[in-house]
């Protein structure tokens, strides 16, 4: 069955390698204390560790930071340190920055936002505002007013992923507040900047709970705005955040593996979990989502790399990623009964703690203000629907550098 992150692609010696440097004892010593409110410190020198690999971004080039491999490896890799209990090399925010960087990126882009990211020198905070329906009551919108040089933020938006003190913000940002033609573009913001404001919110999952994040008159460059400015915002970030789930790793299906090995082996009565025919169906289901998700990631690969223009297909796939996570945090419960209530840091959490971690980042990204989830709008675009009158997701946009020395 094998359906573990890497189990198809990534070659055997670079796994290996990966285990090797896992093993010394200055690394293994960092993954420990890098889980937890108190681990800030420790994951950012984990991060700095595998940017001197360049492990964050594996796929990059080397000049940007990354080790100029190809995706099957970034996922191998990252599937590895995951499985080791590294959960800084699954973040998707460096990777949604990275897809739209490659892109559309600019060379001083590349140089002032994707190095440091790839290096593990600065954080990625993911403020999407409106594009998840179940987006916190108080979240507004961030506007962006043309200055000499370059604009000025105000607003509100709501930050859904990223540590408790990120480097960069990554969020929609109005352009054009026209009734009629509203546009938007992607925007990446230095934190550190004045009239900059992040505070918590309350949410069903504190250490994933959403945060206000508030622009008071914050100037920045040009250099800030990445790729077009759209009224069709939301299927460019859908677009992004689609491509970055190709880079990352199948943590749901190796959540499977993990399952499926535990009720083989875990005593019932005269035989084991798994005899019984009720956790049988629901390791089969499951088994069953892993590999339709898994067909649909490597149609969507193969659309990408024979450059075929993609609609519905990233969404739809996110959709589906979404929804069999939720499945497959209420079958584990079931197959792991009250031991999958305990904390990852308790010794007799199963699966090494994982599957405590994966339920609460579940829970988060299904329900982040404990709101509905999504409104008609998000759900039409996440089906693929078209709007009338909206151009071409990247009608007014050129492709960056990277993106052309890959077409040329």
């Amino acid at each position: 069955m094998d359906f573990g992150p890497d189990s198809t692609s990534g070659r055997p010696e670079l796994r290996a390698r990966v285990r090797a440097w896992l093993a010394l004892a200055q690394v293994s010593e960092l993954a420990d204390s890098a889980t937890g409110a108190e681990g800030g410190q420790a994951r950012r020198e984990l991060r700095r560790a595998l940017g001197r690999q360049g492990w964050l971004l594996p796929a990059c080039p080397r000049e940007w930071g990354g080790a100029g491999l190809e995706p099957a490896d970034e996922r191998a890799i990252a599937g590895e340190l995951w499985q080791h209990g590294v959960a800084v090399a699954v973040e998707r925010g460096p990777r949604v920055l990275a897809e739209a960087l490659e892109i559309w990126g600019s060379d001083a882009q590349l140089a002032s936002w994707l190095r440091p990211v790839a290096m593990g020198e600065a954080t990625v905070a993911i403020a999407w505002g409106d594009i998840a329906g179940g987006r916190h009551p108080e979240a507004g919108d961030v506007a962006a007013i043309a200055s000499a040089g370059g604009y000025v933020l105000e607003g509100t938006s709501e930050v859904e992923e990223g540590g408790p003190d990120p480097d960069l913000f990554l969020l929609p940002v109005t352009t054009d507040g026209a009734e009629l033609r509203q546009t938007r573009g992607l925007f990446i913001v230095p934190a550190g900047l004045d009239g900059i404001v992040l505070e918590p919110l309350d949410g069903i999952v504190p250490e994933r709970a959403p945060k206000r994040l508030t622009f008071r008159d914050v100037p920045v460059t040009r250099l800030s705005l990445i790729g077009p400015e759209t009224r069709r915002w939301r299927d460019l970030l859908y677009h992004l955040v689609g491509r970055s789930r190709l880079r990352m790793p199948d943590v749901a299906g190796a959540l499977v593996d993990l399952l499926w090995s535990h009720a083989e082996n875990q005593t019932l009565g005269d035989g084991v979990l798994l005899d019984d025919d009720v956790i049988a169906e629901l390791l089969g289901d499951a088994l069953v989502d892993a590999r339709i998700g898994r067909a649909f990631r490597r149609r969507n690969e193969w659309a990408i790399a024979t450059q075929r223009r993609l609609t519905y297909e990233l969404a739809q796939e996110a959709r589906w990623a979404k929804r069999s996570a939720a499945r497959l945090a209420a079958i584990g419960r079931q197959v792991l009964g009250a031991h999958a209530l305990l904390a990852a840091e308790d010794r007799r959490a199963p699966l090494d703690g994982r599957w405590e971690a994966f339920e609460r980042q579940v829970l988060a990204d299904a329900n982040p203000a404990g709101g509905p989830e999504i409104d008609a709008e998000t759900y039409a675009q996440e089906l693929g629907v078209p709007l009338a009158g909206d151009e071409r997701l990247r009608q007014t946009a050129e492709p960056g550098p990277i993106a052309a020395r890959s077409t040329a």
